[in-house]
């Protein structure tokens, strides 16, 4: 004779009344309770946006010039006391370097404190002085977005210097007592720049930018002779801006 069923049809019904409130209150605090969802990474502080900070550093290479112009009323040059002729013009392979620290005042528009410079590094002629030119000064930088394209330019004082590596000597008057070692002249210098990076982090763009630096610098060569530089360079390099 089977055992007689120990739950009672009312006790079967109040388990599952029960459990029908219990997920029904679980279910409705599921639906009040806001859940967290996880930020979507092009919205995060800061991502992938030219604000903030600005620091920017440049290398590359590139053709410089350097027109050399002498207003000789002694006639020093044509009596063989000067190293050059009164108008000279010298290019060789270049070296760019730059610096720039600052900040953005709207977004993707940054300025800066911009430290930029030219140097030879293969010389046309060996005996020919090497030439640097640099400048610091305030430079503006405009990204355009969404292709990360930037255009540069900046302006500021500087100087030009020319540095003997050999002595000087004419062989015609036997002058080898007119040989500095170098040639130093400040003036201004200004340069403009385009450039397109990519991110490679939150806040990190690499990339390549090619550019223009000209410069002018002037002044008295042994207070009898007025020196004027012009100096040129065109130059492709690489690019890493924190921004």
């Amino acid at each position: 004779m089977a055992a007689p069923n120990s739950s009672s049809p009312e006790s079967n019904e109040s388990e599952h009344s029960d459990a029908a409130a219990r997920l029904a209150w679980y279910d409705a605090q599921r639906r009040t309770t806001p859940t967290e969802e996880p930020v979507p990474e092009d919205d995060r502080e800061g991502f992938h946006r030219h604000d903030g900070f600005f620091l920017r550093m440049g290398l590359g290479v590139g053709m410089g010039g350097l027109l050399l112009l002498r207003d000789d009323p002694e006639g020093l040059t044509s009596a063989g006391v000067l190293p050059r002729e009164s108008e000279d013009w010298r290019s060789a392979w270049v070296g760019q370097q730059s610096l720039s620290v600052g900040g953005c005042v709207v977004d993707n528009l940054a300025i800066y404190l911009d430290v930029r410079g030219v140097v030879d590094v293969v010389l046309s002629e060996p005996d020919d002085p090497q030439r640097g030119t640099g400048f610091v000064g305030i430079g503006l930088s405009y990204y355009f977005m969404p292709s990360n394209v930037y255009l540069s330019g900046s302006v500021g004082p500087g100087s030009t210097v020319r540095t003997y590596y050999r002595d000087w000597h004419d062989a015609r008057h036997e002058r080898g007592d007119y040989n500095p070692d170098y040639e130093y002249y400040n003036g201004v210098g200004a340069s403009l720049s385009l450039g397109k990076e990519w991110w490679v982090h939150d806040n990190w763009g690499v990339g390549m930018e090619t550019g223009l630096l000209y410069s002018y610098a002037a002044g008295w060569r042994d207070s009898t002779v007025w020196t004027e530089l012009h100096s040129m360079a065109v130059t492709l390099g690489i690019s890493a801006t924190f921004n």
